[in-house]
This record gives C-alpha cells, structure tokens and sequence, in this order.
C-alpha cells in the first residue's frame, strides 16, 4: 500500500461525517499528516479543520503557531490557534501541558461542530510507547498501546499513522516539500521517553524492531478486545447494577472466575461508579483481590475512590465520600451533571437558588423521620444526590423522597429529574 493509501485506511473505519479536525504541532508528523488528510478531504467533500496548541511554555512558541498557520494557509488549510492560558505548573510539566491539550482540542472541535479529531502518533511513538509500558511490568492492557481509534468524551480521536515510521514520514515530507519545526523537547533526556527513544535509535535494525514492537501492540489489542469481549458476557451474571448508587456482588460466582478476568471486573465496576477513574496501580488492584478471595474475613476497603463493603453476604461497591464531599452543581433550566455521573433538570421557578450536593450524615439526619422502609445501608444513602434549596435538603429523587413544603408551589415534582 502506499503511504497516503495506509494513512487513509483508517479513516475508511468511520461512520460518514461532513467535517475532521486535526491537532498541528507543526512537527513533521502532524504537518504531513494535515497534508495527507488535506488531500483525502477534498476528494471526499469533508471540511478538515487544524488546530494548534501554543502551550506557552516556550518563548518561541507563540511565532512557531504563526508560522504553522501561514505554512497551512498556503496549503488552503482552515487553522486555529489554541492557547493554554494561566499559570503554568512548576512539576510534572508533560503531563500537565498533555491535559490542557486534550481540554482545548476537545472543547474547541465541540464548539466547532466536529465529532472526529485526527492526532499524529506513528509507529515510533507506538513502539517507543510498548518499552516504556514494558519497563512498568504493564499486562495486556499496556502493552496493547495506543488505540488506532478512540471514543472519548463524545469525541473520536484517531491515531491514522500508527501503521508508519518516522523514517516513512521524513521520507514523505522531504518528497513532498512540506515544511516542519523541530521541537527541541524531542531530544531532551530529561524526558522518560527520549530515553527509550534513544535507545531504541541504537540499533541498526531500529527500523525492523520498531515494527515487531508495533505488530506487538496489535497482538495485545486482540487479545484485549477477546478478555473484554468475555468479561462483558459475564458481568451480569456475577453483579446486579443499581447505577447511580451502587453495585451488588456476588461473591460466589465472582471468586469462580480466572484471575485476569477478576481483576478486569474490578476495574470495570470502579469506572463506572468514578468518572475521574484513574486506573490504580497494579499491585494495589492485586491485593484488593487478595482480600475479597479471602472473603469470610473481609470487612471493607477503599481504591480509586470506591467504597468495597461486605453487606449480608454480598459485596456492595458505591461511591467513596471523601472523593465527593466537596462536589456540588448549582441547577439551571438546563440540564447538569453532578459527580461526571448523575444528570440533573430542575425547572426553576424565580430567582429560587437551588444545587445538588451529596445528600451527607447531616442531610439523612434531617430527612430520616419523613422516610419509609430503606433497602439500602445509610453508608450508601448518604452518597446519593440531594436537590438543596436555601440550605435544607428537598428532594432525593433515588429513594424518592420530596418535600412538597419547600419546594414552591407553582415548581412541579416533574419538573425535577435525575437520571
């Protein structure tokens, strides 16, 4: 196949769409993919939008985003510059400027209208991306790398160059004529993964190990793709999900289950009850295992901002109060979403001020007397949302409570509405 024809490949893999935006760092890898998928737009009729981040955290970098957009304006490329404003951290510099990019690239293809966001990761990156997760002891998961195409946040973020080398990309540039900046970061040792990079330029064969460890992340992907496919067929039979709230186990069935695919549910469970879910470390998921194997002297623990807690024979998993305490929404006439979990509506009437915040100790002990028979243990009822106007708690929809006293009387108990 020919370079434009495996960089298109994937783009062959998407639902139809009138417009792409693709992320311009002005690299070599991000300029000829914006020339590739330039070519590729006009033969398709789709609007290709490019976006460049300026970070800020150069003194060149401000004339580096104008050069970049001169360079695409010739080429007859839409281009927008994004800028990281604020205070720039002082530490772990990388993976903070990594976030803000994601954040400016995401709210900025939203406002734009576009659902589809090409980056320019290639097979080096990819390679140099399996030593790195190698090194870390990563399992199945790590080491399957970064994902071809990935559905995030509503929108598609597509890696079309993973099948090629930076060698290819160079050599395509320099027939094409494009022009590129060297980013002087790229050969900075301060950096984890220039070192593996340098490693790997070490051998004479790189070229060749570059793809074996490619094809390798494509053989963990399938591999990735069949345990995903068997923990999905399985965890109904194992769990019972009462979402927002929590989820019920069953130990029995739970501890008849392989190891891998244990530790896969867990996981699972912990990602659906924390939007912010941040995959804890190996050793630490290994020996929340350990413990719920040994279940008959199990009595709780905490991971990833989860709550596990023994409750008549089975495992309940809820929210972890110290992880929301602090969260609240104030409530419009459009709907919110409180905890990244629970969407909430409220047609207001007036000026009346009104928020969600988790319903707390203080607010069960304020509402408790008006409630019937409770199913679920308080630990679990205090981690719930609670409509709050003017300081007292009005309504927990979950266990469908509403105080009619409270609420205006022109504002209906339909019109509020968590979900």
């Amino acid at each position: 196949m020919s370079f434009y024809s495996v960089i298109t490949s994937t783009l062959d893999l998407l639902e139809p769409s009138d417009s792409i935006a693709v992320a311009v760092s002005g690299g070599a890898d991000s300029m000829v993919l914006a020339h590739v998928l330039k070519q590729w737009s006009v033969a398709n009729n789709i609007r290709l939008v490019a976006l460049t981040v300026d970070h800020g955290l150069r003194s060149e970098s401000a004339s580096e985003a104008q050069q970049v957009h001169a360079w695409l304006q010739d080429s007859g490329i839409e281009h927008h510059i994004l800028h990281w404003r604020g205070e720039k951290p002082s530490s772990n510099i990388q993976h903070h400027a990594r976030n803000a990019r994601y954040e400016l690239l995401t709210t900025t293809c939203k406002t734009l209208g576009i659902d589809v966001l090409a980056v320019a990761h290639h097979g080096d990156d990819q390679a140099e991306t399996v030593l790195m997760r190698l090194a870390r002891g990563s399992g199945v998961d790590g080491l399957a790398a970064m994902e071809p195409i990935k559905y995030r946040d509503g929108l598609i973020t597509i890696r079309p160059m993973l099948e090629v080398t930076k060698q290819d990309i160079i050599a395509y540039a320099q027939q094409q004529k494009i022009e590129w900046i060297e980013d002087p970061s790229n050969d900075s040792l301060e950096y984890d993964r220039v070192k593996f990079r340098q490693f790997l330029n070490g051998f004479a064969d790189k070229h060749v190990i570059t793809k074996r460890l490619c094809q390798t992340a494509k053989h963990m992907r399938r591999a990735q793709q069949v345990l995903d496919k068997q923990l999905h067929s399985l965890m109904s039979q194992v769990a019972v999900f009462e979402l927002p709230s929590h989820i019920c186990v069953d130990m029995s069935a739970w501890q008849k289950l392989d190891e891998e695919i244990q530790l896969r549910m867990l996981t699972s469970w912990m990602r659906m009850l924390n939007v912010d879910f941040y995959k804890p470390r190996f050793e630490n998921l290994e020996h929340l295992a350990e413990r719920l194997l040994d279940w008959n002297h199990f009595t709780g623990a905490t991971l990833s901002g989860c709550v596990f807690k023994s409750n008549r024979g089975k495992l309940l998993i809820f929210r972890e109060m110290s992880a929301i305490e602090n969260s609240s929404v104030v409530l419009t006439n459009k709907e919110v979403v409180w905890d990244g979990r629970v969407s909430c509506y409220y047609a207001q009437a007036g000026d009346v001020p009104a928020r969600v915040e988790p319903l707390m100790d203080s607010g069960f002990a304020s509402i408790k007397k008006n409630l019937g028979p409770l199913s679920l243990p308080k630990l679990i009822i205090h981690t719930l949302p609670a409509l709050k106007i003017l300081e007292k708690t009005v309504a927990v929809p979950h266990i469908n409570y509403y105080d009619a006293s409270i609420i205006p009387s022109d504002v209906s108990m339909n019109n509020i509405t968590y979900c």
